[in-house]
């Protein structure tokens, strides 16, 4: 009787034993299954839309700090340093160079500290003109959220795009920010030019959701100022060639 009792309790704790590493088993190609859907379906769409709140959030940040670069102690005009012959003529034009490092500076370390703060959360730090964070929640960006994408958006259908859980986007600076300023030098009419002067940055970002994370590279070209250069006027114009004639 003893023995049968001894094999009877054998046999259900083994079963039991069974029936748990079966759960187990399922329970684990379940979870596997589910987040190989949200990896591949879900993840890409939502992603998408974080890289556009990212771009969208850089972008202002760049313009903001440009704007406030130029306007606090320098004039897109006094850009430039021009050559003049004893006639009034301009021989030539150059960029000042100290100016010119000195808006630079300025632009990347406004863009550096504004977005440390806004990833930190420390929202009363931030040096931006006023209407730049209008549109975003103040006590979101407290917590260093800049947004929130309802998990609707993957329908791709607007009375559903409001509906599910809200996924909060966060921000991360990768690597420095680079600046520089460039000109573009176009003929304009008969014998002048036109000088364009635009500042490019290029900011790399991590925009990141609570189960992923893309790398964002924001590129962005700011025109400063144009500049109209009026050189000599010859004689006639003719067969797209400026001819001066002899004195003889």
């Amino acid at each position: 009787m003893r023995r049968r009792i001894h094999v009877k309790k054998k046999w259900v704790i083994q079963s039991r034993l069974k029936l748990l590493f079966i759960t187990m088993f399922f329970l684990f190609v379940s979870v596997f299954l589910v987040l190989h859907f949200i990896s591949k379906r879900i993840t890409p769409g939502l992603m998408e839309y974080a890289e556009l709140h990212a771009r969208k959030l850089v972008t202002l940040l760049i313009n903001s700090a440009v704007t406030e670069s130029i306007g606090e102690d320098l004039e897109a005009d006094s850009l430039f340093l021009i050559t003049k012959d004893s006639n009034g003529e301009i021989r030539s034009i150059d960029l000042d160079p100290v100016k010119v490092n000195r808006l630079l500076s300025n632009t990347t370390n406004s863009i550096q500290v504004n977005l440390y703060h806004i990833e930190k959360g420390e929202v009363e730090k931030l040096s931006l003109m006023d209407d730049v964070l209008r549109d975003y929640d103040p006590e979101d960006l407290k917590k260093g959220i800049i947004g929130n994408i309802p998990t609707g958006v993957i329908f791709k259908n607007a009375l559903l795009s409001n509906l599910g859980p809200k996924f909060p986007i966060r921000l991360k600076i990768i690597g420095d920010i680079i600046t520089n300023v460039y000109t573009k030098v176009t003929n304009y009419g008969i014998n002048n030019a036109v000088v364009e002067v635009s500042i490019k940055v290029d900011v790399k970002i991590q925009a990141i959701l609570p189960f992923s994370s893309k790398m964002v590279e924001v590129t962005s070209d700011i025109p400063l100022t144009i500049k109209l250069l009026q050189g000599s006027v010859p004689s006639y114009y003719f067969g797209n060639k400026a001819v001066v004639p002899n004195e003889s």
